[in-house]
């Protein structure tokens, strides 16, 4: 689900990890110069530090005093891939369509 616009955030999609949901808007210029491989598809697979290091740059431009140890809480392995494909789908196209929302944590 596309949200932000309306209360001043960058838009985005809405993912729940753990107890929070959150807005991940496109990746800022740093992290995708930093992550290039990555963004370019020249690294498929990128270790689990690299993919939190881009959901943790996503996510802090809606939640500029989110600390990386709070966001880290809040992923697990059950969802951090699906928070991924949500923040690599809102970069391919500017905004995902909500088909690709990560479900409720259990």
């Amino acid at each position: 689900m596309d949200r932000g616009m309306e209360n001043g955030m960058v838009p985005g999609t809405e993912v729940q990890l753990g107890r929070h949901r959150y807005v991940v808007p496109p990746a800022p210029f740093a992290c995708v110069e930093k992550y290039e491989d990555v963004f370019m598809g020249r690294n498929a697979e990128p270790s689990p530090t690299v993919i939190f290091d881009i959901l943790y740059m996503s996510i802090k431009r809606n939640y500029p005093e989110l600390k990386r140890e709070d966001l880290a809480n809040d992923v697990d392995i059950a969802n951090m891939n699906a928070a991924f494909s949500v923040a690599m789908a809102v970069n391919a196209q500017g905004v995902d369509s909500g088909e690709g929302e990560t479900p409720a944590a259990m």
